[in-house]
């Protein structure tokens, strides 16, 4: 984000995102990233002012948790991010079972009933082709080791 807006920031680690949203209304913070869920009962109660929503899509899709704030791609900054889950199981799992959960997950992100309660919750599910899914995940790692890096977080 600081680096797509080009605005310098200092940053520090606040905890949580309760923590976070309560060093915020606490003025021990000046802005902070929380999840949408966690931030929606204080922009609404007026005790914090959310400036944009960071999207998992490139088009900058507003939010369906809070609509009537714009995303950091439609406010002109070049920032989304997607949250990834992943189905892990023990190396020597049987193909059998990695088979069935993988195919359970993908009707899963297919259906309606599904997708109607995560929705608006801001968690609507897209599945991912193995390879696809692994392409997109190793692309956000390297982003996010390239800022690791240049916060001077690399662990030695």
């Amino acid at each position: 984000m600081s680096k797509a807006s080009g605005v310098q920031v200092k940053y520090v680690e606040a905890g949580s995102d309760t923590e976070k949203l309560t060093a915020l209304v606490g003025n021990t913070i000046d802005a902070c990233i929380v999840n949408v869920n966690q931030a929606k009962q204080y922009v609404e109660s007026v005790k914090a002012n959310a400036l944009a929503v960071i999207t998992n899509d490139e088009e900058g899709a507003r939010s369906s948790v809070l609509p009537d704030v714009p995303s950091m791609t439609e406010s002109g900054i070049d920032c989304t991010f997607a949250s990834y889950n992943i189905f892990a199981g023990p190396k020597d799992m049987s193909e059998d079972i990695a088979k069935k959960l993988y195919d359970t997950y993908a009707e899963a992100a297919k259906a309606d009933a599904v997708n109607e309660v995560l929705a608006p919750a801001g968690m609507a599910m897209e599945f991912l082709s193995y390879e696809e899914g692994s392409k997109k995940l190793a692309e956000q790692q390297a982003d996010i080791n390239s800022v690791v890096e240049e916060l001077g977080l690399v662990q030695k």
